[in-house]
């Protein structure tokens, strides 16, 4: 498990992260979305499962980080 800093979204992300690392299609495609300098478009089960998991904002299957804490903790992390 990697140490994360404390913080009051902490266990929030590390879930997160814990989960991704069980699904590593997943945890790639969102890697992808992170590193991106625009939307990314996404294999639409990826899309939607990213998007169910709360990580994404979608138009249609292009991708984007659905906020900015999401995009600089998995650029770190993932």
């Amino acid at each position: 498990m990697i140490a994360l800093p404390p913080g009051i979204y902490r266990d929030h992300l590390q879930n997160h992260l814990l989960n991704l690392r069980e699904h590593p299609e997943l945890k790639e495609a969102l890697k992808n979305v992170v590193n991106a300098t625009d939307s990314v478009r996404l294999e639409l089960t990826k899309a939607l499962e990213l998007e169910s998991m709360g990580l994404v904002k979608l138009e249609g299957n292009n991708a984007t980080a659905r906020c900015k804490l999401y995009r600089q903790y998995f650029q770190k992390y993932l």
